[in-house]
């Protein structure tokens, strides 16, 4: 299963300031909220089946937690009447912060999920994809710092391959021919720096245009990948913050050009 929640988190001390290096405090505390058995085996997996990160929208606090599977999800609703319109404590910082849900998305199996953009959505050519965080990706050692559609769509297609109880894309071959296909149109990017406590990694946000130039099972596919990876979050870190984007589609509309959800 699938399932997206979002909360406001505002700091009691008017002289605090939200900021998406924050995720990895909110990482913490998550995992002190679940339970300790499952802490341990989210740490042993190779694909954690959450991201989460922290984001400012009109300088306002956002949490956006994204669920993908059935445990999480089922602790995360548990969680939701311990957060919702309570204060809580982050150690690492010694402050107080508010927390008020004000979205929760329809829940997907992978099933459903996959087959609404297989048989159901009008697959687009042009996919508007806003990096909120900072994204890196992780070769042969080193940080890639620039977004590559290869990099992108083998961190998607990773994710829903270990997590997917439905359709799975394993096909090396399939996955270079649609890469072949699909190219950046535009971009705005900068760098951006994460901070893990000593640490801080080098990536980039901002905003690329894709256009999909395949045929149309092609753009199907990259469609869904790339609306999973709206929850799944794309390259390294995504359970502390980085990799968080959003996904929308151009569409024509009269004389207008508008972007719209990926998938309601």
């Amino acid at each position: 299963m699938i399932k997206q929640y979002a909360f406001y988190i505002t700091p009691l001390d008017n002289n605090e300031r939200i900021h998406f290096n924050m995720g990895s405090i909110m990482h913490g505390f998550l995992m002190e909220s679940l339970p300790p058995t499952t802490v341990q085996h989210l740490h042993s997996t190779d694909a954690r089946p959450y991201s989460q990160h922290i984001q400012m929208e009109n300088n306002i606090g956002i949490w956006q937690i994204n669920a993908l599977s059935d445990d999480i999800i089922g602790y995360i609703d548990g969680l939701i009447k311990d957060w919702d319109g309570r204060d809580i404590y982050l150690k690492q910082r010694d402050k107080k912060y508010h927390l008020q849900l004000f979205y929760v998305s329809s829940q997907y199996s992978y099933q459903k999920f996959s087959k609404y953009f297989f048989t159901e959505a009008e697959p687009s050519r042009n996919l508007n994809v806003q990096f909120a965080t900072p994204t890196s990706f992780k070769v042969y050692g080193k940080y890639q710092i620039f977004p590559d559609i290869r990099l992108i769509l083998s961190s998607i297609c990773k994710r829903w391959n270990a997590l997917s109880d439905s359709v799975v894309f394993d096909d090396e071959q399939a996955l270079t021919d649609i890469c072949s296909s699909t190219f950046i149109k535009n971009y705005h990017l900068s760098s951006m720096r994460f901070a893990l406590e000593k640490v801080k990694i080098t990536g980039f946000g901002g905003n690329i245009e894709i256009m999909l130039t395949g045929p149309d099972m092609t753009a199907r596919w990259i469609n869904m990948l790339m609306a999973y990876g709206q929850f799944c979050g794309i390259g390294i870190k995504t359970a502390l913050g980085m990799g968080a984007v959003k996904v929308q589609k151009k569409v024509y509309k009269a004389d207008n050009i508008a972007y719209v959800e990926m998938i309601n």
